[in-house]
């Protein structure tokens, strides 16, 4: 399958931040929130051990695995799970392209980054933290930009996917790290892209030039070649291109 191809809840996200594994991420599933969320919790680091004598079979390791789980502090696993959260928010914040539907049962669309900045992420969706009222509903976040946004972690276009035996119970203590091939170059920073921006309004702007969303993008493409996805340069745009740049119908070329 390709990376592109795949789409993720907002608590596989936070395994996905916490683990760097995306087959691990992707085998969470449960039919309720709270339980994903509980379920996502008990994946995250800490990494718990169990020592185990050298003859023991496989039923007796996952017991013993199991019995050292249980003495894993929940409050320490909370806490990993909050701060991978507020890292997965910081991405959405930045551009990392997400879907999501105004009330359950509608379709999905994107969603604007800018809008996470007052929005907290609750669950599965996008929620008022003044109201507490659910704004997006059923959070989808592109996996292959949320890996290129982390530019200590290469990308990729394929994933080798290994199919795995064991049963659900035992992939809290699996490790299957993906398999990624093909690296890129990592994503722009935020405070790079701001700075090409501004000086690319600065520049045409003096020539008395005006530029549409369109030739922007085809810029940005030029110039950094893959490092910067469309939604986090349509939210630069939005933020420091000239009023009269985003009037309806306007197209790139001499300024009026």
């Amino acid at each position: 399958m390709s990376l592109a191809e795949i789409w993720l809840n907002i608590p596989q996200a936070v395994v996905l931040e916490a683990t760097g594994d995306l087959v691990r991420a992707r085998a969470l599933d449960a039919p309720d929130p709270d339980l994903l969320v509980i379920k996502a919790t008990w994946l995250l680091p800490p990494m718990v051990s169990a020592p185990v004598d050298a003859g023991a079979s496989a039923a007796e390791a996952r017991r013993a695995f199991r019995s050292r789980m249980a003495e894993v502090d929940a409050q320490a696993a909370r806490g990993g799970y909050e701060r991978a959260l507020r890292q997965v928010h910081a991405k959405l914040v930045n551009g990392v392209t997400t879907k999501g539907s105004r009330a359950p049962h509608l379709p999905v669309e994107v969603i604007d980054p800018a809008e996470f900045a007052r929005l907290e992420l609750r669950n599965i969706d996008a929620v008022d933290p003044r109201t507490g009222k659910t704004v997006w509903h059923g959070l989808l976040i592109s996996a292959r930009e949320f890996i290129e946004s982390d530019s200590g972690n290469p990308s990729s276009s394929e994933l080798d996917f290994q199919p795995r035996q064991s049963d659900r119970a035992d992939h809290a203590e699996a490790t299957g790290p993906v398999r990624l091939l093909t690296p890129r170059a990592p994503p722009l920073s935020q405070g790079d892209l701001r700075l090409w921006y501004e000086k690319r309004v600065s520049e045409l702007t003096a020539q008395g030039e005006a530029a549409s969303g369109e030739a922007d993008w085809e810029a940005a493409k030029r110039q950094f070649s893959g490092r910067v996805t469309r939604t986090r340069l349509r939210a630069m745009r939005d933020q420091f291109a000239p009023v009269d740049w985003k009037k309806q119908g306007r197209r790139s070329g001499k300024a009026e």
